[in-house]
C-alpha cells in the first residue's frame, strides 16, 4: 500500500468546527457559532471575523478571493472579501425563509445567481447593492448567464459535487461516478473505492485532474496517478468530517477536518502532501 506524508496537524480546542473551505490559498473555518477564522495554508490564523450570534453555515459560494456564506437558520447571505476582511450581511425577505440553495451557482462580477427548489427557482443576488430577488428564467438569460442551460445538463444525474469555477461536476449514473465538464460536454469515469456494503458509501469527495479523494467517517480513500492510499483516524474516538484540496506553488495538498466523537469541540486539521507519493 502506498503512503502519503502528513505535513502537520493543527489542533483546535473549545471550538465546534464543522465547516471548512478553501478560497485561493487560504482556508476558511467556522469559529464556533458566531464567526469564521481565515487561515493561511499552514493553518495559522490570519484573521478572526465575528459575524452573527448563533451563526450556522450551510453552504458557500466562491469566486477568486471572495466567498458568500449561506446561513439557513439566520436567513441571510454573508459576502466576505478575504483580502480586505470586509463583509456584508444580506438578510433574506420572509418569503425566502424556507429556501434551500443548490450547489450549482454562477458568479460574474457583482452578480451571483443561485438555484433553489430542485432548480425551479432562480435567485439573483446583487452583491454591489445587497439586493436579493427571485427572478424568471428569461431575466437570467438577459444577463447572459448559462446557469439554466448548465442545470438542464446536470439534473438528470445524481450530483455529488459541483465545481462552478471550473464548470465541473461529480455525477453518478447507473452506479458509475463521472467527472463532467458541463461547459464543454465532456466526461471521464472516476476510479472509486467501494466502502463497506454500499456502492459509494462516503459523505464528501474531492476531485482534481489526477486525484480522487473519498471521505467517510472511518476511512479516506485516495486515488492519485494510479496509486491508492487509505487513511484512518488516529483513534476510534475520531472521525473524518470534511476534506479539501489546496494548491500552493503548483503542489496539491489534502486538508482533512477530523473531530472527536466524545468531545465535539476538539477538532484537528491534518495536511498531507501529494508530492511525497
Amino acid at each position: 500500500m502506498n503512503r502519503i506524508n502528513l505535513e502537520f496537524s493543527e489542533n483546535f480546542t473549545n471550538n465546534d468546527i464543522y465547516f471548512i473551505e478553501v478560497v485561493s490559498d487560504q482556508i476558511i473555518i467556522n469559529d464556533n457559532y458566531d464567526g469564521i477564522f481565515i487561515l493561511d495554508s499552514d493553518c495559522n490564523i490570519i484573521k478572526r471575523l465575528k459575524l452573527l450570534d448563533d451563526l450556522t453555515i450551510d453552504v458557500s459560494f466562491i469566486k477568486d478571493r471572495e466567498i458568500v456564506l449561506y446561513c439557513y437558520e439566520n436567513r441571510c447571505l454573508i459576502h466576505i472579501d478575504i483580502d480586505s476582511y470586509s463583509y456584508n450581511i444580506i438578510f433574506l425577505s420572509t418569503d425566502m425563509k424556507d429556501i434551500i440553495f443548490l450547489s450549482l451557482y454562477e458568479w460574474v462580477d457583482n452578480n451571483l445567481v443561485l438555484l433553489a427548489d430542485s432548480g425551479r427557482i432562480f435567485v439573483h443576488v446583487n452583491l454591489l447593492d445587497n439586493l436579493v430577488q427571485v427572478v424568471q428564467k428569461d431575466t437570467i438569460n438577459k444577463f447572459h448567464f448559462s446557469i439554466y442551460k448548465n442545470w438542464s445538463k446536470l439534473n438528470k444525474f445524481i450530483i455529488h459535487k459541483v465545481y462552478p469555477q471550473k464548470f465541473e461536476a461529480v455525477v453518478e449514473s447507473d452506479n458509475v461516478i463521472k467527472l463532467m465538464n458541463y461547459k464543454n460536454d465532456t466526461e471521464s469515469i472516476l476510479k472509486i473505492e467501494p466502502f463497506e456494503t454500499e456502492p459509494f458509501y462516503y459523505h464528501d469527495i474531492e476531485v482534481t485532474t489526477d486525484c480522487v479523494v473519498q471521505i467517510s467517517e472511518r476511512q479516506v480513500s485516495i486515488w492519485y496517478v494510479g496509486k491508492n492510499i487509505r487513511l484512518y483516524p488516529n483513534s476510534q474516538d475520531y472521525s473524518f468530517l470534511r476534506g479539501r484540496i489546496i494548491s500552493i506553488d503548483d503542489t496539491n495538498y489534502l486538508l482533512l477536518l477530523v473531530c472527536s466523537n466524545s468531545e465535539p469541540e476538539q477538532v484537528t486539521i491534518e495536511k498531507y502532501s501529494f508530492s511525497t507519493l
